[in-house]
């Protein structure tokens, strides 16, 4: 589409109909150009310059402009072309003049019988021939990858995307994205998918160049060329080259910059020239392109790179940000990179930001990625004519860069940088040799030096201490609490949903404290702290929970219990598989949990990891081994014969006697759930009680006010209701306020031991065996009593039918105790006495053995298997009683079945059986569309009788016949189809061509070119101003100027319908190929488009003052 815009810097412009591409091709001597018109078979345009008095030409492509007529005096308003002629009107007066388009010349003045034009347009059959469809040829699925958005059994139509990618286990080489070009090529390389590790093992990742080319011209790219084939320095071998302002576009082909033995990645600047990022990534690297990290109006380009032996990926990427970026461009280049952050990889981000380091003040005011705790690497000019630093490198871990420099080559004003990512170094040679870790050691303190001691402290690389090989060079003397990342919990949280509220007030939580330490009286320095949330707070456990929250996500194999001080992983095998099951498992997830806290920069101390073999008596000679081999980060993990397990000790063999020597006799009451309860009023006087001030309590009191519930039977909803009570189950905050309301519930308990959890609270009371039941009774029902007085007080609801207690005396104490009953009520209600009883997960018994614990412990179903090839996902979640196991189909797939199972054990026997059979996916397919009588079928990009997810299909309408739906249909995820079916009948079509339509003030007057005559096509109405027509349909579209509208009518004059209001349009333009309306919006400074029905109005773009507006969809 061409545009004449007449603000400040007046211009013609144009762009490809969806807004990219965007292309000032007229910028000098313009004054207030307006009316625009197209020879679309030399491709031509013309514009009038009301300012200037003047009508030029010029070529699509900016070239041969020419002027074809100028007289002072005239105020030239619309122009319109057909038959080689231009009519063009002035403002405000009552003729129309006809020019000859090729040598200016005024072959005739048309009279309009006294009527004022404001707007004119030929109305003419040869002005809207279809468009030819371009095709391209099939595109396959790549062996071991799968095709996407375009199925691959069928040819696809013009600026088709198709995008690949490859099956798990596999990576691609190639290019990712390929478009259908104008001339039925595809662009890029074929996509091949290849087996996970590099084909040459022995190739190994190190470097990393990034350069601003200024322009990749041709004696450039030949250089460039002979310099990553070794023709020029055969002892350079880059593994990444990334190039900035390549100043590439989709004219020039991907083929034309490939460099023998590497890949090419691109992104070229949308919607202007200039820009653009080339990536060249040497083929024996595992690469992937991460489509989905980035965005068409950011410059960034984001490689996932797998590096030789190292299972973390890194996340790589060029990024531009021009000089002329606005405040929305930096803060969409700043979520961009936050996004990639997310991704939790270790993050290598080549930047040019046009910020000058070197200038703090400048740098760190301006730009956004500090935030994300990277770390700047280039401190060295790279312009020479300049003393400014513009080239970024941030990396997530500065430790492992082993080089960073500039190179000094003459080919463009800046000078390229290289950077180099340590990897396997004690294998490597060169400049990346294994460099030894600064660390100390002393023996003898009677001889220690204390200036050298001090000195050896200040100079030891604390900040790599993520990624020492050896734990000894760390002084441990910090709990996990302590090893928070301020930054990652914040990004953390972020993710989690709090909003930039919260999320500041967070920040000024964690901020600005200090710490010091104390000796005898001496006092150290304060020294501020970056890392840790403040232990024995209320926020303290909830944070440090949030920030560990994702770990069982990269736990494939174990369940995992997090705690606020620990956390366990717990996996279990049939016992005749011995323990090498069970090691293999736990082994997997100690690694994930090793790559974890690499990545979310915690220490782990394996020294304080514990294993324990837990087989009971009757399985223990069953099973094979006793032994687990277990180590994290290289250092051996100890197995222990009993551990202590949320105030349980429990030993190999489920005996508990280490637990039944502490314990003489007890018994447990459970109260029963009370989140729905809880009073909101008493909850925030507790609040303010426990020290949180005025600010904090009025952002509790908003989080918990304003909720409500509501009810839904067979589809038939209640009222809402709004809720005064409770706190929001499933939330992060739910357990913690909950806990702190029944936090003051032990202060009133006297005689028993009391533990609150989030789901329930325990009285425990024990006594000699010689007292007989009767003293732990008494103790507990005296308990039981103040606790239905804390209910009534705390105005809690306490459920007596849910309480129950259990006698607990062991198998030794059963006979020597007196009694085997405790009769205990609450609020006059008997509670009821149980044999065994669940707590925490483990099912205690009165002899505590534990037996109906352990026969539930290896309930176990059979191992699920799916396809590995197939589009069936399945998360790994192993097959003892309970597992749970998730299933999901990739988009263009229907889950057949049940997208969960359960391991579950009828009766409690072994084996377990699943409650489900394992469902399928179903490929989506739409029904084939019917063509309408009229009506023509352009194609598919499938076969005919099996309509697949994403497939298009194209229609059109016969010469004379007017259509109505869509032209375009895309099968959904769903199984429908886009849009609405096309009906075509006969044109209303009342009149011949050639005809020249003019608005004018109170109606639409024809002209018939032949004969000079006229007669209005319509009439009442305001001020119509731009016009514009479909032909085949027989409409009429124009924009008032008084009533701020626009509307269409049959161009017999009937049907007047507003199809858009609130808008003040100088220019319409009807896309007849595609039925689209596209219309210049003058107070919002901005181009739309919508349907011909007004339907799915959008912004294409925005510009300062356009005009008139003019298409050509051959051009695309």
């Amino acid at each position: 589409m061409f545009w004449t815009d007449w603000g400040s810097s007046p211009k013609i412009e144009k762009s490809a109909l969806n807004g990219t591409k965007r292309f000032a091709i007229v910028t000098t001597n313009l004054t207030r150009p307006y009316g625009i018109t197209l020879d679309r078979r030399n491709k031509l345009v013309f514009w009038v310059d009301n300012g200037m008095d003047v009508i030029e030409s010029v070529e699509y492509s900016g070239s041969n402009r020419k002027l074809l007529f100028q007289r002072r005096g005239m105020f030239f308003w619309g122009v319109t072309f057909t038959s080689s002629y231009l009519f063009i009107n002035e403002w405000r007066k009552s003729w129309v003049s006809q020019m000859n388009a090729y040598n200016g010349t005024i072959v005739n003045n048309m009279t309009t019988g006294g009527i004022f034009p404001s707007g004119l347009i030929a109305f003419d059959s040869s002005l809207q021939l279809a468009v030819a469809v371009t095709t391209c040829p099939v595109l396959r699925a790549p062996t071991d990858g799968a095709v996407l958005g375009c199925p691959g059994n069928a040819g696809a139509n013009y600026d088709t995307v198709c995008q690949f990618t490859c099956n798990s286990g596999y990576i691609g080489y190639g290019s990712q994205e390929r478009r259908c070009q104008h001339d039925g090529t595809w662009s890029g390389k074929e996509f091949v998918c290849q087996t996970y590790m590099p084909r040459n093992a022995g190739i190994v990742y190190r470097s990393i160049t990034a350069w601003n080319i200024q322009r990749l011209t041709n004696p450039k790219f030949e250089e460039i060329s002979k310099s990553l084939t070794g023709e020029a320095r055969p002892d350079c071998k880059l593994d990444i080259l990334i190039l900035t302002e390549s100043f590439c576009n989709s004219k020039v082909p991907d083929s034309y910059y490939y460099i023998l033995a590497y890949t090419l990645h691109g992104k070229d600047r949308q919607g202007k020239l200039g820009g653009g990022i080339l990536a060249y990534v040497n083929e024996n690297l595992c690469i992937r392109r991460r489509l989905d990290l980035g965005t068409n109006d950011i410059e960034a380009l984001w490689l996932e790179v797998y590096p030789h032996k190292s299972k973390p990926p890194l996340l790589i990427s060029g990024v531009y940000r021009p000089t002329s970026a606005k405040r929305e461009y930096n803060i969409n280049l700043g979520k961009n990179i936050e996004n990639a952050y997310l991704a939790n990889m270790e993050l290598i981000v080549k930047e040019e930001l046009n910020y000058d380091f070197l200038n703090s003040t400048c740098f760190y005011k301006q730009n956004r990625v500090k935030y994300l705790n990277l770390n700047q690497m280039v401190n060295i000019v790279a312009i020479p004519a300049s003393t400014a630093c513009l080239d970024h490198i941030q990396v997530s871990h500065p430790e492992r860069m082993c080089i960073v420099s500039v190179i000094n080559v003459g080919l463009s004003d800046y000078l390229p940088v290289f950077a180099s990512r340590r990897y396997n170094q004690w294998q490597e040679q060169g400049p990346c040799r294994e460099k030894k870790h600064l660390s100390f050691e002393y023996r003898n303190l009677k001889k220690i030096d204390k200036d050298n001691f001090i000195k050896d402290l200040n100079e030891a690389p604390w900040d790599a201490a993520f990624v020492f090989e050896e734990t000894d060079e760390i002084i441990d003397t910090c709990k996990a609490f302590d090893l928070i990342n301020h930054d990652i919990l914040l990004v953390k949280l972020k993710a989690y949903g709090v909003d930039d509220g919260n999320l500041q007030l967070f920040r000024s939580y964690l901020a600005d404290r200090q710490q010091y330490g104390n000796i005898n009286g001496c006092t150290s320095s304060p020294l501020g702290i970056t890392h840790g949330v403040p232990q024995g707070s209320i926020l303290g456990p909830l944070l440090y929970l949030t920030f560990i929250n994702d770990l069982p996500l990269v736990i494939s194999n174990s369940t995992v219990d997090n705690y606020a001080d620990g956390t366990t992983f717990s996996s279990s095998a049939h016992c005749t598989l011995g323990t090498m099951a069970v090691e293999t498992n736990l082994q997997e997830d100690i690694d994930s949990l090793c790559a974890w806290s690499a990545q979310n920069r915690m220490v782990l101390n394996a020294r304080k990891i514990k294993s324990i073999l837990v087989t009971g008596k009757r399985l223990k000679s069953r099973v094979r081994g006793s032994s687990l081999k277990l180590q994290a980060n290289g250092t051996a993990i100890e197995q222990v014969v009993h551990q202590k397990l949320l105030g349980v000790t429990i030993d190999q063999e489920l005996t508990f006697k280490e637990h039944e020597e502490k314990l003489f006799l007890r018994a447990t009451g459970l109260s029963a759930k009370a989140f729905d309860l809880i009073n909101h009023d008493i909850l925030l006087v507790k609040l303010k009680a426990y020290g949180v001030d005025d600010g904090n309590l009025q952002l509790f009191r908003s989080y918990l006010a304003d909720r409500q519930q509501y009810g839904n039977i067979n589809g038939c909803t209640s009222s809402p209701l709004g809720i005064t009570h409770g706190v929001p189950q499933g939330s992060i905050l739910g357990p913690l306020l909950y806990l702190t309301f029944i936090n003051d519930l032990p202060l009133v308990i006297s005689n028993s031991t009391v533990d609150n959890y989030a789901d329930g609270t325990t009285f425990s009371s024990s006594a000699h065996c010689t007292l007989g039941t009767m003293a732990v009774e008494t103790n507990l029902q005296e308990d039981i009593d103040s606790l239905c007085a804390w209910s009534a007080q705390n105005r809690m609801v306490l459920n007596a039918r849910k309480i129950k207690s259990i006698l607990v005396t062991g198998k030794r104490l059963k006979s020597r105790v007196g009694g085997s009953s405790l009769k205990l009520q609450a609020n006059g209600t008997a509670i009821e006495q149980v044999v065994h009883q669940k707590l925490l997960r483990v099912t205690i018994d009165q002899e505590l053995t534990f037996k109906e614990h352990e026969e539930k412990l290896f309930i176990n179903c059979t191992s699920l298997t799916i396809d590995p090839g197939g589009p069936l996902s399945m998360s790994y979640c192993g097959n003892q009683h309970g597992t749970k196991c998730n299933f999901s189909c990739p988009i263009g797939y229907r889950l057949n079945g049940s997208s969960v199972i359960t391991c579950v054990a009828p009766g409690n026997q072994n084996p377990g059986v699943w409650n489900d059979s394992v469902p399928t996916c179903e490929v989506v397919t739409c029904p084939v569309l019917s063509l309408p009588t009229y009506g023509v079928f352009l194609g598919c990009n499938t076969n005919a009788t099996e309509m697949l997810y994403g497939t298009e299909c194209w229609f059109s309408y016969k010469e004379g016949s007017v259509a109505m739906g869509s032209i375009v249909r895309r099968c959904t995820a769903n199984g429908t189809w886009t849009g609405t079916d096309l009906e075509c009948t006969v044109s209303r079509r009342p009149c011949n061509s050639p005809l020249l339509l003019v608005s004018t003030y109170g109606s639409v007057v024809a002209v018939d070119l032949d004969n000079n005559s006229s007669h209005k096509v319509t009439s009442n109405l305001s001020e119509p101003l731009a016009l514009d027509f479909h032909y085949n349909l027989g409409y009429i579209f124009w924009s008032d100027r008084t009533e701020s509208n626009i509307k269409r009518s049959n161009m017999d004059g009937t049907n007047i319908t507003v199809i858009h209001n609130n808008v003040q349009s100088l220019g319409l333009a009807v896309e007849w190929n595609s039925l689209q309306l596209y219309w210049t919006d003058y107070d919002n400074r901005r181009i739309s488009l919508s349907d011909l029905e007004g339907n799915n109005r959008t912004t294409v773009l925005s510009t300062i003052a356009p005009g008139d507006i003019v298409v050509d969809p051959h051009e695309g």
